[in-house]
């Protein structure tokens, strides 16, 4: 269920089999947006030729199952180092810091035309002064929904209509 991932590889240890393993998850689940994050560059001094190394390894096997890595970044997680803001103790490094490349990423828009999918997060049911309806909570995943809709609850296959839309501390769209 994710948009985006982040990849994290020990700068001491290199590419591993874990390191592949995770790449073949991304790629079963077909998460096509990620970065991978070189970390421990502080146990590695700072080393380019150590990064430079680990990217190259890396970038060849991701290649033979057809990923490719929004950027490598190399990280010092313990000092600090490009995980917030770019870091001075890696000069040669020109790319964004891991927070940038996180907020780079952006959600994809929910697909309208495929059939709609919510899952019901919760239902809330008012009785007082004589209330009688039933809303349900939840985040639309694909498709959309207008008041009249037929709507099927699964696994129980019960039917019924939507009668209007609620918003909590906010208007409800129209």
């Amino acid at each position: 269920r994710a948009d985006a991932a982040v990849l994290v590889i020990d700068a001491n240890e290199g590419v591993r089999e874990n390191s592949r393993r995770h790449g073949y998850f991304l790629s079963m689940l077909g998460i096509g947006r990620f970065v991978v994050c070189v970390n421990k560059m502080d146990l590695a001094n700072y080393s380019r030729s150590v990064f430079e190394g680990i990217k190259a390894e890396y970038s060849a096997f991701l290649s033979q199952i057809s990923l490719q890595p929004d950027v490598f970044i190399p990280v010092s997680a313990y000092a600090g180092e490009n995980v917030i803001a770019r870091s001075n103790a890696m000069p040669w490094y020109d790319g964004p810091s891991l927070l940038d490349a996180i907020e780079a990423f952006q959600a994809p828009a929910p697909d309208q035309a495929m059939p709609l999918r919510m899952p019901v997060q919760d239902v809330y049911k008012f009785t007082a002064l004589g209330d009688d309806r039933r809303i349900l909570a939840g985040r639309i995943e694909s498709g959309s929904l207008r008041a009249g809709d037929p709507v099927v609850f699964l696994p129980s296959n019960k039917m019924a209509a939507i009668k209007s839309f609620e918003a909590f501390n906010a208007v409800a769209p129209a």
